[in-house]
């Protein structure tokens, strides 16, 4: 689940990334995009799902391993967490300079530690604008994404 704000490019990325997979791997995927009523500045949860076999999903994700929230303020507005499975990944893009104690709510760190939720905070806001591409940080949560994946993937197979 990716939870963007509208013209932030999160959207397209993952448009990109399902593109990404099922043409360079043996996985099928599906994707849905919620959109709040003011596209532009507004909420976007994308919905995005991966497999071995045909998926034919027709709900929303209830229970997921990714969780990113690309807008720092979202971690105090919404219960995001709420579909994290136990060692869930979980991206926050907030600022270099915000003190994570402050900033996270209670409730929000404790479910961290319940669920044993892998925590990973960038500041993709900063990156983008030192690459140019002032509040455009699809490429780069995009790159987060596929590397944690890929060394998510790479930790299962040397354990098996």
């Amino acid at each position: 689940m990716f939870w963007g704000l509208g013209s932030d490019g999160t959207v397209g990325a993952n448009k990109d990334a399902i593109k990404i997979i099922m043409d360079n791997t043996p996985l099928y995927g599906q994707a849905y995009f919620a959109y709040s009523a003011h596209k532009s500045g507004g909420v976007t949860v994308s919905h995005v799902r991966f497999g071995k076999e045909p998926i034919d999903a027709a709900y929303l994700i209830q229970k997921a391993d990714y969780i990113a929230c690309h807008s720092q303020s979202y971690i105090k507005k919404f219960d995001m967490l709420q579909q994290a499975k136990e060692g869930t990944i979980f991206v926050l893009n907030i600022s270099s300079n915000a003190n994570l104690d402050e900033y996270i709510p209670k409730k929000v760190r404790k479910e961290i530690a319940e669920k044993k939720i892998q925590f990973y905070r960038i500041d993709a806001n900063k990156i983008a604008d030192q690459l140019g591409l002032p509040g455009r940080i699809n490429m780069i949560m995009q790159t987060v994404f596929f590397q944690l994946q890929v060394s998510c993937h790479q930790k299962d197979a040397s354990s098996s």
